[in-house]
């Protein structure tokens, strides 16, 4: 893979231009690492990855891991390497901070020049959440912090999503909510990057869905189904090495 000799020109986004570009990403070469993933995200449009190096991808455009090669365009115009180009929903993070669920959402909502109450009433939607209201976030389980995620932005009204995983630590009616709510706030005009393990669940969200295999985009549906995005990342599989005579 070539490496570019400096940045590319920053370009302001059209009518037609897509709200996220990504171009042949590359990360240190390690397992789950990136060899090159391209693919687009348009308004009100959510893209599911599956696979090896899908949760490498939010990382990388959430900023949170290094990228070695490739291009981040948001709204046609290239972003810093390093930088996060969205709002992140995924695991608690170390060292979260002695802030209360409900303390941290109402700070939220008056960074928008809203009242606090917004902040409050938003956990109506979330009863595992409201039951941890006056909880640190630095207690909160990986679950649980996915969820505050998820009311951040229902608040902030992000216009990229970035999802590493809607289901990891959580169980029961929330499998069936969370979908729901992401699509809301597609409808509204945002994008999505998603890297989902529960198969079910990613196409129910995604409007598109990519399989990633050796670093790659190996397969990409435009109309996802279950069925088929297992049989994708089953063919994506690496052989199993064969054992000595």
């Amino acid at each position: 893979m070539g490496v570019r000799s400096g940045p590319r020109p920053t370009r302001t986004g059209g009518p037609g231009t897509p709200l996220l570009e990504v171009r042949d990403l590359a990360t240190a070469p390690e397992p789950g690492g990136l060899r090159g993933v391209g693919f687009q995200v348009g308004r009100g449009e959510a893209i599911a990855l599956f696979g090896p190096g899908a949760r490498t991808v939010v990382a990388v455009l959430a900023g949170r891991v290094p990228l070695s090669d490739g291009a981040v365009l948001l709204q046609g115009a290239e972003q810093p390497r390093g930088i996060g180009v969205g709002h992140y929903v995924g695991p608690a993070p170390a060292g979260a901070g002695t802030r209360t669920v409900e303390e941290h959402l109402a700070a939220r909502a008056r960074l928008r020049g809203d009242e606090p109450r917004p902040g409050a009433s938003v956990l109506d939607v979330f009863p595992m959440l409201r039951a941890r209201a006056r909880s640190p976030l630095g207690a909160l389980t990986d679950g649980e912090y996915r969820l505050l995620g998820l009311a951040e932005a229902l608040l902030s009204r992000p216009r990229l999503l970035l999802i590493d995983g809607l289901t990891p630590g959580l169980a029961g009616p929330h499998l069936e909510t969370l979908p729901v709510l992401v699509r809301r706030l597609l409808k509204a005009g945002a994008g999505a990057v998603i890297a989902e393990p529960v198969i079910s669940v990613g196409v129910a969200v995604g409007t598109r869905a990519c399989v990633l295999g050796d670093g790659r985009v190996t397969a990409e549906f435009t109309a996802p189904r279950p069925a088929r995005i297992a049989e994708s990342l089953r063919s994506a599989r690496p052989p199993m090495s064969q054992a000595g005579p």
